[in-house]
């Protein structure tokens, strides 16, 4: 079975959660929160990559979250490092000092 993380339309920052219904009562459980990607290290070529904050999270009472051991949580752990910008580079100019010329390289 797919993990929601890594469906088409999930958006970072959302929360990934399961709930329990047990006697007309819902119980919430551990869940996957992630943040925003952080910019890519690179513009092009082949090392680019982004960062993003992943973590195993358990809603409390007041509203807020606790950070838990990845254990508890359902599922794979979203990515939280993916390739990008890997496009080759466009060619750069690079110059060297002027050197002499020698006159007897010329035939006249």
């Amino acid at each position: 079975m797919e993990h929601p993380a890594t469906r088409p339309g999930v958006k970072s920052g959302s929360v990934l959660s399961c709930k329990i219904v047990l006697n007309s009562t819902v119980f919430s459980i551990f869940s996957w929160i992630t943040e925003e990607w952080e910019h890519c290290t690179r513009t092009c070529g082949s090392s680019g990559y982004q960062l993003r904050s992943v973590r195993c999270v358990q809603p409390l009472h007041d509203g807020t979250n606790r950070s838990v051991h990845t254990k508890y949580c359902i599922g794979d752990k979203p990515e939280s490092r993916r390739p990008c910008n890997r496009s080759p580079c466009p060619a750069q100019w690079k110059t060297s000092s002027w050197s002499e010329v020698s006159m007897d390289k010329f035939v006249m």
